[in-house]
């Protein structure tokens, strides 16, 4: 008996790796992701549809256009906070809730630590200042 093929309403569950233009490792998920497929919001749709009919064991590649995953880059999404602001137990990958310049509040996630450091830090509107802390995560908006 042959396999049934990945579409609408299979429980599919797979490993994924995500690189970059240039081929580097950017995350890989060390715990299978699960998911039904069919258009209910699990995965992304490039991705669903590269999945369609593919069978258990097959492994696929699939490029995807910034407006087929997250979008484009936005550099004015990005934050650079002290990470006593968040508490012990800050790692990357990990999402925070906050607020900025009286915005609502919102998750972002940690996409970087760097070591303790002068950092320059850049924000709309404002002049450059140079501010010292042991830690300064940098926040992207959570998908």
């Amino acid at each position: 008996m042959k396999p049934v093929a990945v579409g609408p309403d299979a429980v599919v569950s797979l490993k994924i790796e995500m690189y970059d233009a240039q081929g580097a490792l950017l995350q890989a998920s060390s715990e299978p992701v699960t998911y039904l497929h069919g258009g209910y919001g699990g995965l992304l749709e490039a991705l669903e549809a590269a999945l369609e009919g593919r069978h258990p064991g097959e492994s696929i590649k699939a490029q995807l256009e910034p407006e087929q995953a997250f979008g484009e880059y936005d550099a004015s999404l990005l934050r650079v906070e002290p990470a006593a602001r968040y508490g012990a137990g800050l790692r990357i990958g990990m999402e925070v809730e906050d607020a900025f310049e009286g915005a609502a509040p919102r998750r972002y996630t940690v996409t970087a630590l760097p070591p303790a450091r002068s950092v320059t830090v850049y924000r709309r509107g404002a002049a450059r200042s140079n501010a010292s802390s042991t830690s300064m995560p940098i926040l992207r908006p959570a998908p």
